[in-house]
């Protein structure tokens, strides 16, 4: 979920220690670095259970971030979405967390909104009315991509600041923070709608790839190809911008 500014489960492991039918395998080492050639923890971690059982394991822990912040950024169509997130990784800029959803997510996460009153109504409308009307949005193309920063207050504004200036070169509403936040909980969200699904004989699952920029669009659309051909539906995003060489 904060990859970008934590790191994955491997870089947080410091130690652990796992039980297989041969035995059990533990470092006898704590260092934070060793040069002694592949790291028997990536296996065990890679072959998720696979190779043993995980019994203990120490991890590296730090103190609660002083500041938290979520933005959100509307785009045209899901491959400006992917061309904005290409240039926060050329830039080195990407905050703790940062998704793009494609227009199915989008609408679906617009489908659990909690009903509100009059005014919010009002006010709602007037937005849509400015995305679709003034500024020519369609709503079948429409993409969101949320952002959560974390750290001192000063670092937080300087981020939010340079992605807010990206943004606006590939012609994004700034969505605001509430609509930052809700569609950060959607992940969290979709995990129960996917159990209760269960009880309704449906199964869902989602798939994790790596790859080029350039061809993050036509891997986008050969699994719509593939879901109309199976009548199947598919949700999309791109969860983790990887630094660029």
């Amino acid at each position: 979920m904060k990859k970008n500014l934590y790191g994955n489960i491997e870089d947080l492991l410091v130690h652990l220690r796992c039980v297989t039918p041969r035995g059990v395998v533990e470092k006898s080492c704590l260092g934070p670095r060793m040069s002694t050639g592949p790291d028997v923890y990536h296996y065990i971690l890679g072959s998720e259970g696979t190779l043993g059982i995980v019994t203990e394991c120490v991890l590296k822990v730090r103190p609660l971030p002083p500041c938290r912040r979520y933005a959100s950024y509307l785009f045209c169509d899901f491959n400006t979405g992917i061309s904005f997130l290409r240039q926060v990784a050329l830039r080195r800029c990407a905050p703790a967390s940062l998704r793009l959803m494609d227009n199915l997510q989008f609408q679906f996460g617009l489908s659990l909104k909690q009903p509100v009153g009059v005014f919010k109504d009002m006010k709602n409308a007037l937005q849509r009315f400015y995305i679709t009307k003034m500024r020519g949005f369609e709503p079948t193309e429409i993409c969101l991509c949320t952002a959560l920063f974390e750290g001192e207050e000063s670092d937080v504004n300087q981020q939010e600041e340079k992605l807010n200036n990206i943004a606006k070169d590939y012609g994004a509403v700034i969505a605001g923070e509430e609509n930052g936040y809700r569609g950060y909980l959607l992940t969290f969200v979709i995990a129960y709608i996917r159990d209760l699904a269960l009880d309704f004989n449906i199964m869902a699952e989602s798939f994790e790839t790596s790859v080029p920029w350039e061809r993050v669009q036509i891997c986008v659309e050969m699994l719509n190809n593939a879901s109309l051909t199976n009548v199947l539906d598919y949700l999309y995003r791109v969860s983790h911008l990887l630094q660029l060489v």
